[in-house]
């Protein structure tokens, strides 16, 4: 079971982690209708089906170094949260390329995010060749859309010399799957996206709060969905 948040075991270094969430996201819900209309914001839900985590990982945390969750589980998720423009979903496609707004994936302390120069983003793996190369460097990832939505996504992120990375589904593995490397921990699984309702303010106050509270937890808590 997961640790349970309540206001006597949330310790001050979370509190300013609640209030970093909070800022992060409001303002990030707050420049989606001023930057662009055509922004679609997602959510990616990522699930661990296969976890390694380095024996030293609490150590290297208890010393202030850079870190991921070091109780995590299979079966616990990560997030992240991506606007994209709407015109991708215009036409069916495997693979294809799309306009970013934002692109944000946190796993503990490591935070991919491509508009932030000091966090781990360095660039994109993108869209896959027919030849099963890919393209580092590319501004977005690739994207299978059906019916109009967003169903796989593939390529990755990358940080400095590759690593830390997150990777995505590829002609080597099954549809929705995940790989990443942070530290010396290394995490595989399966994702989930889903898109968020912009037009209805009710439902991007509820998207708001909920998404800060999985990233407030997931930053340092082991969470498990449901469902």
């Amino acid at each position: 079971m997961g640790r349970k948040l309540n206001a006597r075991n949330v310790s001050p270094e979370d509190a300013i982690i609640v209030g970093k969430v909070i800022i992060f996201f409001a303002a990030f819900f707050a420049i989606i209708p001023i930057a662009s209309a055509n922004l679609i914001p997602y959510v990616i839900q990522f699930t661990t089906t296969t976890v390694y985590i380095s024996p030293y990982c609490a150590d290297e945390r208890a010393q202030g170094y850079k870190e991921v969750p070091c109780d995590t589980e299979v079966g616990d998720n990560f997030f992240g949260i991506f606007t994209v423009e709407e015109a991708l979903l215009a036409t069916d496609g495997i693979n294809l390329p799309g306009t970013l707004g934002d692109f944000v994936i946190v796993i503990g302390d490591y935070v991919w995010n491509m508009n932030d120069s000091g966090s781990d983003f360095v660039g994109f793996v993108g869209p896959t060749l027919p030849t099963g190369e890919t393209t580092a460097g590319a501004t977005s990832p690739g994207f299978d859309v059906v019916g109009g939505r967003i169903v796989d996504i593939r390529g990755g992120v990358f940080g400095a010399f590759d690593f830390p990375f997150v990777d995505f589904t590829s002609p080597f593995s099954g549809a929705n799957t995940w790989a990443a490397g942070a530290g010396s921990n290394y995490f595989f699984g399966r994702f989930d996206i889903f898109a968020l309702a912009v037009d209805e303010p009710a439902s991007v106050m509820l998207a708001f709060w909920w998404i800060a509270f999985l990233c407030l937890v997931a930053r340092h808590h082991r969470i498990r969905l449901k469902g």
